[in-house]
């Protein structure tokens, strides 16, 4: 992440929003520029052969792999899209149409910085999952 390139609107848990000259840059938007927007603090994965996903029916584990496991056994596809957070220019919803949602928050003055155009990359969860819960969702 390059702090640069952002607008850094929360530290704990991690929240900002790309520079609109970084945007307006470039087709994509660069990753280490993306904006970030989570509600909870959001955990490292330092080694992904040894971080597993689990693959659970109601409360029953049915199975398990590491990310390394699901890359080596799934195909690798990639999609261009746009992501943009319900909250992109909380602050210009305000000054239209007074207090929203977000007043009093930290994202109270969020302008048009939560959005990327980005080039996603991975295995598709539409073949995961019926193959690691066959009994729910294979063929």
């Amino acid at each position: 992440r390059d702090l640069s390139k952002q607008l850094q609107r929360l530290e704990k848990p991690f929240n900002s929003e790309t520079r609109n000259d970084v945007l307006a840059a470039s087709y994509l938007t660069p990753t280490d520029a993306l904006y970030v927007r989570n509600h909870a603090p959001v955990p490292r994965i330092a080694d992904a052969t040894t971080h597993r996903v689990l693959f659970l029916d109601g409360e029953q584990e049915v199975a398990s792999a590491s990310i390394s496991e699901l890359a080596a056994r799934f195909p690798r596809v990639s999609v261009t899209s746009i992501l943009q957070c319900a909250g992109n220019r909380a602050a210009d919803d305000a000054r239209s149409s007074g207090p929203n949602g977000f007043h009093g928050t930290p994202f109270e003055h969020l302008g048009c910085g939560m959005v990327g155009n980005v080039r996603w990359s991975g295995v598709r969860l539409s073949d995961v999952l019926p193959a690691m819960l066959p009994q729910r969702l294979g063929p």
